[in-house]
């Protein structure tokens, strides 16, 4: 009896410790940061920890029992995690330990998720249970996509400015500027808009270049007075116009004309509005503040372009009116002279002109007929050149 005593309290005390290891590996999964799932060799959830249901949506209580396939992992995702599976069910930790792939959670969204994997095994070796732990990668995949796109942002700028010093003329220069920023996929633009100039006047919009715009478009858009429809709006008040549906702003339109939403950037120089940015957006489009601002820089790169093409083709103007200046002033100049010497040479007395150096630089028809010599021999000379010495001296 003694035995049997000391027997059942050593069992009761080996229970007691086991239930207290348990107790404690149940702790450490719960309050584990990182998602725990632990799966029998069937690919059955069996524990599904505090962190995964948080993540997921789902309770433990939905899932157990159930394959992961039918719940958590997206179709085009099943054959490359059954094989992860399949290499872990036969021990090749080697291969499968660690993964990637995301979860399908209970609201329809995909969390990329990087597994460590390991097997459990019994007193024979044999593998019994399989648990993954996840690490929640979507920070650090929004980091990573933040970064591809910040350098995709800094390209598309690139060739932007390239493309305006490029050369050529203002219209194809905006063509090719707006080429460039309606191929930028990642804007989620529609392949079709416009660049508007500003009339003279100040009062109307001229469109003076466009992609893939509907015929009946080209013909009532061709020019915007100011303040109409979402163009005109944004050149009035020289703010961005952002519409995702045509709505009672879009005053110009025509009949059976597709549903699309609209962000027209006003092009403003030094407070005053040269020309408008009207881009399409797919209907239903929301508005992205990052979007909006590498537009802006856009749209700063085509206001100084036509600052400069301003500034050169007032120039050019200046340059041709003082050619044209100095023409008409010589030309009245040679008039004046032929109009001087039309009188002096109708003089009846002889009369002469020399410069400081004694060269003969007018002479009348008189001087001619009594000195003898052709004009085009005097003009240009002193005396010296024209007569002998002593009749040199004398004049």
């Amino acid at each position: 009896s003694l035995l049997v005593g000391t027997l059942g309290r050593e069992s009761r005390y080996m229970g007691e410790a086991l239930r207290k290891e348990q107790d404690l590996n149940n702790k450490v999964l719960e309050e584990a940061g990182n998602v725990i799932v632990v799966l029998d060799t069937r690919c059955r959830i069996v524990r599904f920890n505090r962190a995964a249901e948080e993540l997921t949506g789902w309770r433990f209580e939905d899932l157990v029992g159930k394959t992961m396939w039918e719940t958590l992992i997206p179709p085009n995702q099943q054959e490359a995690v059954r094989n992860v599976f399949d290499n872990l069910r036969l021990g090749k930790t080697s291969i499968a330990g660690r993964h990637e792939n995301p979860w399908l959670l209970r609201n329809g969204r995909l969390c990329p998720l990087k597994w460590q994997n390991t097997v459990l095994r019994d007193e024979s070796d044999a593998i019994t249970h399989i648990v993954a732990v996840g690490y929640d990668l979507t920070e650090r995949k929004a980091a990573e996509h933040q970064i591809a796109q910040d350098r995709e942002r800094q390209a598309v700028m690139r060739r932007l400015l390239e493309s305006v010093l490029e050369g050529g003329d203002v219209e194809t220069t905006l063509k090719r500027a707006l080429d460039i920023l309606l191929t930028t996929s990642w804007l989620g633009l529609e392949a079709r808009g416009a660049i508007f100039l500003m009339e003279k006047d100040g009062r109307t919009l001229r469109m003076v270049v466009s992609r893939n715009m509907a015929p009946q478009t080209l013909a009532s858009c061709a020019e915007v007075p100011l303040g109409r429809c979402h163009c005109g709006q944004a050149a009035a008040s020289g703010e961005t116009q952002f519409a995702a549906h045509v709505d009672e702003a879009h005053e110009i339109g025509y009949p059976a004309m597709a549903d699309h939403g609209h962000c027209n950037l006003p092009l403003v120089s030094q407070g005053r509005t040269i020309g408008v940015l009207a881009l399409y957006l797919p209907a239903g489009s929301e508005r992205d503040a990052r979007d909006e601002a590498f537009l802006a820089s856009a749209v700063d790169v085509l206001v100084g372009y036509l600052g400069r093409a301003e500034a050169e083709q007032s120039l050019i103007e200046h340059q041709t009116n003082l050619e044209q200046t100095v023409r008409r002033q010589t030309a009245n100049i040679v008039e004046n002279q032929r109009h001087l010497e039309t009188i002096i040479d109708s003089l009846p007395q002889l009369f002469f002109m020399k410069d400081a150096a004694g060269r003969y630089a007018m002479v009348n028809r008189r001087y001619v007929e009594e000195v003898g010599v052709a004009r085009e021999r005097v003009i240009g000379k002193t005396d010296r050149e024209i007569h002998p010495p002593a009749i040199a001296a004398a004049i």
